[in-house]
């Protein structure tokens, strides 16, 4: 019996071995044509995503993307010029049609007549001369009373009897010592938004001179208001030259320094302003002057007059060019 069951059980083994290695087999054979077809399927991935997923490790992949993301928004926000960071904050009465700009210039260095100009009964525009002792405080307050800041800049008058101060531009200048006048003069304090020329009425006739001048304050981007103390300026001709708008003065206050003939010129502000809807004015220190303007100031808004600040004149140019650039 025993020789029976030994032959049975290694028959049975032999089967059973036998049906694996054919399955095994089969197996084999079909795995070339499964990978095939399941690579008919998958859609290829592109070179561009293979060289991010396998070559680059994720450190370094998630700097390029961060990168990439930062570049975006740079070309999407368009970069804001000086003059309008350190612009004084102003929200426009759109009832009050007429605007004005009132300069009070000559700043810095009676700090009384200065504190006085910062406590008018509305915010104006001061301009301080850079070579004035202790201007940051002073030009920081002003900020604080939402003035407009400005920088009063020395340049050479047609008398020569007259010292129009330190680092002054001169028409004998060279570029290169003109510029370093210039920057001497721009370092002496912070937050204004341009400049307007004190004295000057023989540099802003000078072509030679305002070339360089102008040109470094566009680069600057500050805005450049001619205090027009000559009719015969190069100021507005050459700054067309250079693509740059620049503003200019339209009245002197105190010329005169009498109380009837500032009144006069005020009023001939606002005739400026109903005519051309903003009008620019320039008057100094002088406690006639700042008289006069503490009971100007309050009337104005019944006349239909707003007080602005440069700024926001040098805006209304800026879209008036705009607009004329897409007419037909």
């Amino acid at each position: 019996m025993k020789p029976k069951i030994l032959f049975l059980i290694s028959i049975i083994i032999a089967l059973i071995l036998s049906f694996s290695i054919g399955k095994l087999i089969d197996q084999n054979m079909l795995q070339p044509k499964i990978k095939k077809n399941i690579e008919k399927e998958k859609t290829p991935e592109p070179e561009i995503l293979k060289k991010k997923t396998y070559t680059l490790s994720k450190k370094e992949e998630k700097k390029t993307l961060t990168y990439r993301v930062i570049k975006k928004e740079e070309n999407i926000s368009k970069k804001e010029p000086l003059w309008k960071k350190n612009a004084a904050i102003f929200k426009e009465n759109r009832a009050l049609k007429y605007k004005i700009a009132i300069v009070i210039d000559d700043l810095g260095l009676n700090h009384s007549y200065t504190k006085k100009a910062i406590h008018l009964p509305a915010p104006i525009n001061l301009s301080f001369l850079p070579y004035g002792e202790n201007l940051q405080p002073l030009v920081d307050l002003g900020r604080r009373k939402h003035h407009e800041i400005m920088l009063h800049l020395p340049m050479e008058p047609t008398n020569r009897g007259i010292d129009p101060g330190p680092n002054a531009i001169r028409s004998n200048m060279s570029k290169g010592l003109i510029h370093k006048k210039l920057s001497t003069n721009l370092i002496q304090f912070e937050g204004y938004v341009g400049i307007n020329n004190h004295m000057g009425s023989k540099a802003t006739i000078s072509k030679r001179t305002m070339q360089p001048v102008l040109n470094t304050l566009k680069q600057n981007e500050l805005i450049f208001l001619d205090s027009k103390t000559n009719c015969d300026s190069v100021c507005e001709t050459i700054a067309d030259k250079l693509d740059y708008p620049i503003l200019s003065r339209d009245v002197f206050l105190d010329h005169v320094a009498e109380k009837k003939q500032i009144e006069k010129q005020l009023q001939q502000l606002e005739i400026i302003a109903r005519k051309n809807t903003y009008a620019i004015g320039i008057g100094h220190p002088k406690q006639i002057t700042l008289d006069v303007l503490n009971k100007w100031i309050p009337a104005l808004s019944k006349k239909g007059f707003e007080l602005v600040p440069i700024s926001f004149i040098m805006e209304k140019k800026l879209e008036q060019i705009e607009n004329a650039n897409h007419q037909p």
